[in-house]
């Protein structure tokens, strides 16, 4: 298994177990918080010793939180900021740890990047550095065209946390999220189990245990944590979130919450990328400047930033939604109950069949799932249903409103006049406290 490493990952590997060398001898107890950090420190310091120049890098407190502004063009307006969390298990890691990935993102993507200095466990419990990340996020906002939210490893959790923050209190949400090796909320997995018992392969399930312990305040277990919905993210609503880039490593005890993570954004119909490193370990992108996986990742980071393409299936994600939206009728939540109340339009409900078991649907849908949608409307289809004639009227909707806006687009193209979609989707219908009519999932016959 441990071939599972390129080259270039077991050269830094090296380098790592060099710089260790001597180091543990100042410390009597390894265990204990203060040696977590100061070798996490020390480790890192080798790699942010080639620090990219960047015009203008400052320390300030936004929110009241300390944080770090890099600046590749101070003295033009930036329409675009990227708040930056660093990983580090809730417990280590600090501004200086972080500071060539947020240099490069910085001057690569040529973007405003605020590193967030939060406040670390044990000595600040759960939920604090999700409500500072938060501070910092609303504080911001009113300065920037687009804030995108972005961290590594515990720093991705708290970015997903923040957003799922925004939903609670009813906050406008940053415009896209970069989700690098986090932790979503999984309490056991096949990767987790194949990687997470040899601390060769980096975090280990023995350090996440001691990691989630500091983060809440005392021992905890995986029942309380799925309960947290601040902690197990996966269990939540996620149709509101934002765009989101994932990347992964392939041997990494946290992989599977990112393929998780993937899994259910797609049924929420959240457009997302993923995309997954082989061969590499978790924090593989402090690497940069040996690791070439790491360079690309950096890459595909300030891409993404950009709106730039992304490859064959994500270039058009974005893209094709807003394309669609000008070409389609938009309808929203208020003007769509009027029009359901009417009862001139069939009501096509989009969503995967496990959405509808758990959260209902609008009264009077009839549920047509995505996949099949082209065959059941084409009258020269097998698959056709009569449900689909051209002469009605119909308004569609998914979870958060872009897969509809795809499909009414791909409707109207096959000679459909009369189409419309719900913005926001079910998700928006929702919360406007609109009735919702239960939809019971079949019991098993037996066999």
């Amino acid at each position: 298994m441990k071939k599972l490493f390129n080259s270039e990952m077991q050269q830094a590997l090296h380098i790592d177990d060099v710089n260790r060398q001597g180091f543990r001898a100042k410390y009597a107890d390894e265990s204990d918080t203060d040696y977590s950090r100061a070798i996490y420190s020390h480790c890192r310091a080798h790699w942010n010793s080639i620090k990219p120049e960047i015009a203008k890098v400052y320390d300030k407190k936004i929110g009241g939180v300390p944080c770090r502004i890099y600046q590749p063009k101070p003295d033009t307006p930036n329409p675009i900021a990227v708040i930056f969390a660093h990983g580090g298990g809730w417990v280590v890691g600090n501004l200086e740890s972080h500071d060539r990935i947020c240099r490069k993102i910085a001057g690569d993507a040529g973007v405003d990047v605020i590193a967030v200095d939060y406040s670390l466990s044990p000595e600040s419990t759960h939920p604090t550095p999700i409500l500072e990340v938060f501070a910092v996020f609303k504080a911001i906002q009113v300065q920037y065209e687009q804030v995108i939210l972005a961290g590594d490893s515990a720093g991705a959790h708290l970015s997903l946390a923040v957003s799922h923050h925004c939903q609670k209190t009813s906050t406008k949400q940053p415009n896209a999220l970069i989700l690098i090796y986090g932790a979503f909320g999984l309490v056991d997995s096949p990767s987790m189990r194949q990687f997470g018992l040899d601390d060769y392969y980096g975090l280990t399930t023995k350090d996440m245990t001691k990691y989630v312990n500091a983060y809440f305040g005392k021992e905890t277990t995986a029942e309380n944590i799925l309960q947290d919905e601040y902690f197990n993210l996966l269990a939540n609503d996620l149709s509101q979130t934002p765009p989101c880039l994932i990347i992964a490593s392939q041997v990494d005890s946290l992989r599977d919450d990112s393929r998780a993570l993937h899994e259910m954004l797609n049924i929420a119909d959240v457009p997302n990328i993923y995309l997954e490193y082989e061969g590499v370990m978790h924090g593989f992108l402090h690497y940069s400047s040996v690791l070439e996986r790491a360079r690309h990742a950096l890459a595909q980071i300030c891409a993404f930033i950009n709106q730039k393409l992304l490859g064959d299936n994500a270039d058009t994600m974005l893209g094709l939604v807003e394309n669609a939206k000008a070409q389609i009728t938009n309808i929203d939540v208020s003007g769509a109950i009027e029009l359901i109340q009417s009862g001139e339009y069939q009501i096509i409900d989009l969503r995967d069949i496990r959405e509808l078991w758990r959260d209902g649907t609008i009264p009077g849908s009839f549920h047509a799932p995505r996949c099949m949608l082209e065959f059941w409307v084409d009258p020269k289809s097998p698959y056709y249903k009569p449900q689909f004639a051209r002469d009605k009227k119909y308004l569609l909707f998914c979870a958060g409103g872009w897969r509809s806006a795809l499909a009414a687009k791909t409707m109207k193209d096959m000679g459909f006049n009369d189409v419309a979609h719900i913005i926001g989707g079910f998700g928006a219908y929702q919360k406007s406290g609109a009735t919702i009519q239960p939809v019971a999932q079949p019991v098993p016959k037996d066999t």
